[in-house]
């Protein structure tokens, strides 16, 4: 697994006008990306240079943008960061979240924030740290490797 500093976040609240559609943030959403915003430079401040990964979906890149826009930093997609798809089985969808954690390419010290669902989430923190969490929407975990405890915290609810 990697070593390095990792945020695990999930989406924040998305518009329901459409379920079915790719839609983006909803207004409170888009208050929880602010929110995380604001408490990542408070924890990391802005000479940070993280590079973020997200789901492809809308909520999920939306979710990062105040963020990335802040710091000048470009959000990069991935299919495998994607919530777990109708067809594929449990068994599946645990193979392609740990295939996508062991194949994260190792540079230590470089912190690395991945935007992606509430199923997601909290799979990679179980691999990563055996703790269990639930995420809300907009809330996130901070994995710091070489810790006493590899989970720093599971940093905000979402409220």
């Amino acid at each position: 697994m990697p070593q390095r500093n990792l945020i695990l976040l999930r989406h924040a609240h998305r518009s329901l006008k459409n379920p079915a559609a790719d839609n983006g943030l909803s207004g409170k959403g888009k208050k929880q990306a602010k929110r995380f915003r604001k408490d990542f430079l408070r924890e990391f401040g802005p000479d940070a240079r993280p590079r973020f990964l997200s789901s492809p979906k809308r909520r999920c890149v939306e979710t990062l943008a105040p963020l990335a826009k802040r710091l000048g930093r470009t959000v990069q997609t991935n299919a495998d960061l994607r919530e777990r798809d109708p067809d594929e089985t449990a068994l599946e969808f645990r193979a392609r979240v740990a295939g996508f954690l062991r194949g994260f390419p190792r540079r230590p010290g470089r912190l690395v924030v991945l935007s992606t669902h509430g199923d997601w989430a909290p799979l990679a923190l179980r691999i990563l740290t055996g703790a269990r969490a639930r995420f809300a929407k907009g809330g996130w975990a901070w994995i710091e490797p070489g810790n006493p405890s590899p989970l720093t915290a599971l940093v905000r609810t979402g409220r």
